[in-house]
């Protein structure tokens, strides 16, 4: 009997999660420059979420500076504009957001999640890190 029940409860176990399931609905925007995206929305949690990736990455490293790329993405989120790396990640906290970059061959990659009433304090931080990096 006990094999049964618990051949049972595992194929609860797999089926539950497919049962509550649902498409995205996904929508292709284009921004007044032209720039065109992907936007999902679900309102069902006041967070907004982004992820990008523009052209660039370790291809890009000038011989003999292999690496630069990596270096580079590690910085973005330690200081832009007037802020410093301490000031900028208490921005960051105070608009309830992660910050994040990483490098490829072939691109930059960035990702940014924050509490929506707290966006467009969180887009600025993004605009700075991503506009005026400091590397200091």
């Amino acid at each position: 009997m006990a094999p049964l029940i618990t051949l049972l409860l595992s194929i609860l176990f797999l089926i539950l999660p497919a049962l509550t399931a649902r498409a995205m609905d996904i929508q292709s925007v284009t921004s007044p420059k032209g720039i065109t995206a992907w936007l999902v929305e679900d309102y069902s949690v006041p967070v907004v979420a982004i992820r990008f990736v523009f052209g660039g990455g370790s291809t890009q490293d000038p011989v003999g500076k292999e690496g630069l790329a990596n270096l580079m993405t590690g910085l973005f989120d330690e200081g832009a504009g007037p802020l410093d790396s301490e000031d900028f990640q208490i921005k960051l906290d105070d608009a309830g957001a992660e910050m994040s970059f990483d490098e490829s061959r072939d691109g930059i990659y960035g990702s940014m999640r924050m509490l929506a009433e707290q966006r467009d304090q969180a887009f600025d931080l993004l605009r700075l890190a991503v506009n005026e990096p400091r590397f200091d």
